[in-house]
């Protein structure tokens, strides 16, 4: 589990950040947030310097720290970049911090050519980070969500 209010891969609701229709189903099955609060990226530290700018190489591996995008990085990544200024509150992920996630990106890239994730929380809105299995299928169960990866099962809604 992660430190604090921020989701870094492990308690998060992942999808493809070049997909503006992200934030809106995002937003109608589970977070109901205004529509101009930005959502986040995970980015592989590899793609970090396309995506980022960051001349001081500031490590950012808890989102904690905005950046400005490039314009490589605000195409790979819109929908989890600020509408308006299209800086991104980025985790710029290492291999070493979480092995899982990192896999996850490389397959993605592999893929689709984005070496990046929206990541949030997977929470209900005005509700804590889901904290144990039962908070996990509670939100399942209460949001619009398809399913549910946990460790090594899917679970799929009927």
């Amino acid at each position: 589990m992660e430190f604090g209010q921020r989701a870094l891969g492990n308690r998060s609701i992942l999808a493809n950040p070049s997909n503006w229709e992200a934030i809106s189903k995002i937003n109608d099955i589970i977070k109901k947030r205004d529509f101009w609060m930005p959502f986040a990226p995970v980015i592989l530290k590899k793609f970090s310097k396309q995506y980022l700018v960051n001349p001081k190489n500031i490590e950012s591996p808890h989102m904690t720290v905005g950046f400005e995008t490039t314009n490589a990085g605000y195409q790979k990544m819109p929908a989890a970049c600020h509408p308006a200024d299209k800086t991104a509150r980025a985790q710029i992920l290492k291999k070493k911090d979480n092995l899982e996630l990192y896999k996850l990106i490389e397959e993605f890239h592999k893929i689709t050519g984005v070496g990046a994730l929206l990541n949030t929380s997977f929470n209900l809105h005005g509700y804590p980070i889901a904290n144990t299995p039962k908070d996990a299928i509670l939100i399942l169960k209460n949001s619009n969500l398809d399913g549910l990866v946990f460790n090594n099962f899917f679970i799929i809604k009927k």
